[in-house]
């Protein structure tokens, strides 16, 4: 595995795709890696299924993170600092200020790795039957409403999944979260690109985003964005690579 490094047009980063067919997911229901909260959370879901992907999505996260910090998976540390609602890495682990942000829906995770800057990612499996007309209604401004319903009505609800997680890798990257109200934030899309319209408020740092480029078995289906802290000149790089799960197995 190769890491990411800044360099002087921005950020760079790496977004690492991680997929568990449903099939699978009964053999991950758990792993020497976790720790006592994970193990806990695990136990509590009900579904087979969705404690399967829960244990190989801590797994992938881990093991991605020890490997840059050169730490074996289990003995990654996290902290919440103050303030915020995203896991960081100990300060005492992390000389080199790796940040990193994790996202899942359906069979897939993707993990955001970037050095020196706050990172947000969100990806969703598309879902016609979702009544996203209301769901835009209630949690997309005025500003993000009118560009989504300017569509062709067959662009629509392709346009409405790129709003949403553009939206939610913002609120992932600032720290937010879905703690405030959804219809104060605007993002704005043009082509792959996304720019913060309207901030949190207090947010003073400036953001560039993309849509995630996927790999044609999801292009179809899902979507995804990262949004990263870089200023209005700097140009976000970003590279897409795949992990494979390991056999599950009691040690990593």
């Amino acid at each position: 595995m190769s890491g990411t490094t800044r360099n002087s047009d921005g950020p760079t980063g790496t977004l690492w795709l991680m997929h568990l067919p449903a099939a699978e997911a009964g053999a991950w229901q758990t792993h020497a890696c976790l720790n006592a909260v994970e193990l806990a959370r695990a136990e509590a879901f009900a579904s087979v299924a969705a404690r399967g992907f829960y244990v190989a999505s801590v797994v992938f996260r881990r093991t991605i993170l020890g490997e840059v910090l050169h730490l074996p998976p289990a003995e990654v540390q996290f902290e919440f600092p103050a303030g915020r609602t995203k896991p960081h890495l100990a300060p005492s682990q992390n000389p080199t200020d790796w940040r990193f942000n994790l996202s899942h829906s359906g069979e897939y995770a993707v993990l955001a790795l970037v050095q020196g800057r706050d990172a947000g990612v969100d990806i969703e499996r598309m879902r016609g039957a979702v009544n996203w007309r209301g769901v835009a209604q209630t949690a997309f401004s005025q500003f993000e409403q009118t560009a989504l319903f300017a569509e062709r009505p067959e662009h629509t609800l392709d346009t409405f999944y790129r709003l949403w997680t553009a939206k939610e890798a913002y609120l992932k990257a600032c720290g937010a979260g879905l703690s405030v109200p959804l219809e104060a934030v605007s993002v704005a899309l043009a082509g792959a690109d996304i720019d913060v319209a309207q901030a949190v408020p207090g947010d003073l740092q400036h953001w560039r985003g993309q849509v995630v480029p996927l790999p044609a078995a999801l292009a179809p289906v899902y979507r995804a964005a990262v949004v990263v802290q870089a200023a209005p000149t700097e140009r976000l790089s970003l590279s897409v690579q795949h992990w494979t799960l390991p056999m599950p197995s009691a040690d990593i």
